[in-house]
């Protein structure tokens, strides 16, 4: 019995490590498109101020 529970656990806890790393990516991509965004803006309105 706590075999079994043993290994669910750490099937679970993999399964785990595998959502965080991909939320982390997310993550990752999500804050680089927010700076091109904000870069983007600042350079069009640096332009309209010529």
């Amino acid at each position: 019995m706590w075999i079994i529970l043993t290994i669910l656990l750490a099937i679970i806890c993999m399964w785990l490590i595998k959502v965080n790393k991909d939320l982390i990516d997310r993550n990752e991509l999500l804050l680089a498109e927010m700076l091109v965004e904000k870069i983007e803006e600042h350079e069009k309105n640096n332009k309209k101020g010529e």
